[in-house]
């Protein structure tokens, strides 16, 4: 009956492990608010909000250092969501970069994109007049924040 009683803890051990087996350090999901880096994004560019004309913007992506040490951006992906009741429709962004950010400092990405302007056939009013925003940042070591964000639709 005792050899039963210690695997729980020899579990819940492992499972506090940060690294695996080989002594590599596994990834993290971290969420921007309480991190020690900080993620804004922005959308800047011309737009037309004209539904046939793809109009070229640009995802301005933020990132603060606020680490004791420097971190390294290896890259970055911005996607809408909550697309079905957004005025304007933004394509997805990826880029890779080997940036490093000393520490207390930041650091602005920028990720070429196109979008669209969207009439609502349907007789009602889109439901938002902002963008809903994924964000997720990985760093070198494997940490990776995710974030969520509204922004304004283009005018």
């Amino acid at each position: 009956m005792r050899p039963l009683a210690i695997l729980p803890l020899l579990l819940l051990a492992a499972c506090a492990s940060s690294k695996s087996s080989f002594d590599i350090p596994e990834s993290r999901i971290l969420d921007c608010e309480h991190g020690d880096v900080e993620v804004r994004v922005g959308v800047a560019g011309p737009s037309s909000t004209m539904e046939q004309v793809d109009d070229r913007v640009t995802y301005n992506v933020e990132v603060a250092n606020n680490s004791r040490h420097d971190v390294v951006v290896k890259w970055i992906r911005v996607e809408q969501t909550h697309i079905e009741t957004a005025p304007y429709r933004l394509g997805n962004g990826y880029r890779t970069f080997n940036e490093t950010i000393r520490e207390n400092e930041d650091h602005l990405f920028e990720l070429p994109v196109t979008g669209r302007g969207i009439r609502d056939y349907s007789g009602r009013s889109l439901q938002s007049n902002g963008l809903s925003l994924s964000v997720a940042v990985s760093l070198e070591g494997g940490d990776v924040y995710r974030c969520l964000f509204s922004v304004p639709a283009p005018p």
